[in-house]
């Protein structure tokens, strides 16, 4: 003989829930996160002056403020990220920023540091 299957209200709240709890997930990450992620963790330059400091990493000396274009910068000295690449931190005006390099140049990292510089 065959059992009846009925749904107790207790079964039925769980089942609903292992439906709508298993659908797909909720984006949490800000826009700004979220645009580095599908960029490959690149951001790119905001001005002239970014890109003349990314041009001139290569060349500038570690912990002395040096003139880029019109920024006073200073750059930390270069590291290897546990990814293997090569970065620096480069500090200008109110900016504090990270920039690691690879065979075409060096580039802009998202902030890493949670906030600019005062």
């Amino acid at each position: 003989m065959m059992k009846r299957f009925f749904l107790t209200p207790f079964s039925l709240l769980v089942a609903v829930t292992l439906v709508t709890g298993c659908g797909r997930k909720r984006d949490l990450r800000t826009p700004e996160d979220a645009t580095a992620t599908e960029s490959g963790g690149r951001v790119e330059p905001a001005s002239e002056s970014e890109r003349s400091i990314l041009r001139a990493l290569d060349q500038l000396p570690s912990g002395k403020m040096q003139t880029v274009g019109r920024e006073r910068v200073t750059a930390g000295a270069p590291y290897f990220a546990a990814s293997g690449v090569r970065c620096r931190e480069v500090s200008w005006d109110k900016e504090h920023r990270l920039a690691c390099r690879e065979e075409e140049g060096w580039y802009f990292v998202p902030n890493v540091f949670g906030s600019t510089q005062n």
